[in-house]
């Protein structure tokens, strides 16, 4: 821990190491924005990555594409606001400086702008999140094209509904199961 002369803990020493503060240069308004968008780009890439009904990445690839989107946004807005894109990442770490001695100050920022930044890490986010959601299920979830069924509508109440082909290996002719034959 920094020692500032008095045997004082302040924020501004290792609390800083747990918690987002902004930037000495950033508004309210502009702090709140950058974490609606951080957290508006973050879940947009993760529905469109996550989309069955995209071009779904391979098998073992969501996790790298994830980490590399969470890596570009915490690049591009991580400057302004120390990437606080997700409520827990604040708070819990807030709240455990507040008990570990650094007590109230935790939630003031002192050199910034904006004395009481706390609560926006924890509400700019959600409100980030929930903008994604609705934009991408009005935009892209709601105009793919239903689901095609694997059964035959004919026979709903026929206990010997539609089976998939069987193949058997590469070149061979489809046969249905043996059950159903």
């Amino acid at each position: 821990m920094s020692w500032d002369g008095n045997s004082s803990k302040t924020p501004l020493c290792t609390g800083r190491i747990w918690a987002t503060y902004p930037a000495p240069y950033l508004s309210l308004a502009n702090g709140f924005l950058d974490q609606v968008i951080g957290t508006f780009l973050l879940l947009l890439g993760i529905w469109a990555i996550c989309d069955s009904q995209n071009s779904e990445p391979k098998a073992g690839m969501k996790p790298m594409l994830i980490g590399l989107l969470l890596w570009g946004i915490g690049g591009a807005f991580g400057y302004n606001c120390g990437y606080a894109i997700n409520p827990a990442r604040d708070f819990g770490p807030r709240a455990f400086t507040a008990m570990a001695g650094w007590g109230r100050d935790v939630f003031t920022c002192h050199n910034c702008s904006v004395r009481q930044w706390w609560w926006v890490p924890m509400t700019a986010p959600l409100v980030g999140a929930v903008l994604a959601t609705l934009i991408y299920w009005l935009l892209i979830e709601s105009l793919h094209p239903p689901k095609q069924t694997r059964y035959d509508p004919s026979s709903v109440n026929n206990p010997r509904q539609y089976v998939p082909p069987i193949y058997d290996e590469p070149g061979a002719t489809k046969r249905t199961s043996p059950a159903f034959q």
